[in-house]
């Protein structure tokens, strides 16, 4: 359970270091998905062993956990998401991807975020 904990943590700084902000470029979610295969597949199939890498289906696991870290950055961003459109589409295609990566688990979680993004920003006075 700790090396899983830390495994996610370290997913987690680093796509937030590759994706966090970067809105107009495409092909970020591919850097990602580039960088677990680069990284944490060799690594964590090092670490399990050949066998248990296979058998508990790690590689799918990775490819989950990379896409729902790219979901969860991007959740933070909704507001600058939107505020930035057209320029954000890129980002806006590939976090439609990554939720389809996830099994679309995250859309509910995605509207309570907007929803409160929108309470945190707009519904006060002096909002810009």
């Amino acid at each position: 359970r700790g090396c899983l904990e830390a495994l996610h943590s370290v997913t987690m700084r680093v796509i937030d270091g590759l994706v966090a902000g970067n809105f107009e470029e495409e092909g970020v979610l591919d850097r990602v998905l580039q960088w677990k295969n680069a990284v944490l597949v060799p690594w964590t199939h090092s670490v399990v062993g050949p066998d248990a890498f296979l058998q508990s289906q790690w590689e799918a696991q990775l490819e989950y956990a990379a896409s729902e870290c790219f979901v969860h950055v991007r959740m933070k961003e909704l507001f600058d998401l939107v505020t930035e459109y057209p320029d954000s589409l890129p980002a806006v295609r590939e976090l439609s991807v990554a939720l389809d990566r996830t099994g679309r688990l995250w859309y509910q979680t995605l509207a309570h975020e907007w929803r409160n993004a929108l309470m945190a920003r707009l519904l006060h006075p002096g909002a810009e």
